[in-house]
């Protein structure tokens, strides 16, 4: 409309000496000359609508999209990536403390008991108690949900050795109960020296001694070597 009103008015100027009339009919022609012909030709174009224009808006247009993807996409790799070092992180943490329970369980099991029963002859019975009164597995019981975020190969392992760890502990266990019925039994046979049922019960349980001492001397040949094979997992990873 602005456009329109500038062409009407500029016409109007124009008109005293641009406009020629001729009255031949009853009709009334007006005829412009070349330079107002050129001037309203100008006006009534769209001076802002240009190609170069347009591309430059389609063109940021598309940066700013690409760079709101890129943007995101950034966003998402550095949070997937810092998870990632977490997780990595959390896993080497957990087998560090994992590492340092078995040392330190090992160290106190070859310094007590473990001492003894590398001591035991081939025949002998293992006349010597357990203590069962500790919770010995505080890292791996307070851990054990979180066994799924590590290495399988080196989950399956520490799964392994603390099965062995039980084990050898069941096995312990079974032979205290056996070393207080020999307890038991020969006290009987010495109140009672002339009584065959006495007698047969001593043997009888020096017997499962015997058994049980073999049993106990394998659950702990397994367990060091699944140990053993533990510490070489943790060692090629960098665990100490």
């Amino acid at each position: 409309m602005k456009r329109v009103f500038i062409v009407i008015l500029v016409a109007t100027v124009f008109a005293g000496g641009a406009i020629f009339v001729q009255a031949q009919t009853n009709n009334t022609v007006l005829t412009l000359d070349d330079e107002t012909r050129t001037f309203l030709r100008t006006a009534l174009q769209d001076k802002w609508f240009k190609k170069e224009n347009l591309v430059s808006t389609l063109l940021g247009g598309a940066l700013a999209i690409a760079g709101g993807f890129a943007a995101t996409w950034l966003a998402h790799s550095l949070q997937a990536r810092h998870k990632r070092r977490e997780e990595v992180e959390f896993s080497k943490n957990l087998l560090r403390a994992i590492r340092c329970e078995l040392e330190a369980l090992q160290g106190i099991y070859d310094a007590g008991i473990g001492k003894r029963l590398n001591e035991l002859k081939e025949g002998q019975m293992f006349v010597f108690r357990l203590g069962l009164t500790q919770d010995w597995f505080t890292v791996f019981d307070s851990n054990a949900v979180h066994l799924g975020r590590i290495e399988g190969e080196v989950s399956r392992q520490i799964v392994t050795v603390y099965a062995r760890l039980k084990q050898v502990i069941e096995e312990y266990r079974i032979n205290n109960e056996y070393i207080k019925e020999l307890a038991e039994s020969t006290t009987e046979s010495r109140l009672q020296p002339f009584s065959n049922l006495a007698l047969m019960r001593k043997q009888q349980v020096e017997q499962l001694m015997l058994f049980q001492a073999k049993k106990i001397k394998e659950a702990d040949q397994a367990l060091k070597v699944d140990t053993s094979k533990l510490f070489a997992m943790l060692d090629q990873r960098g665990i100490k």
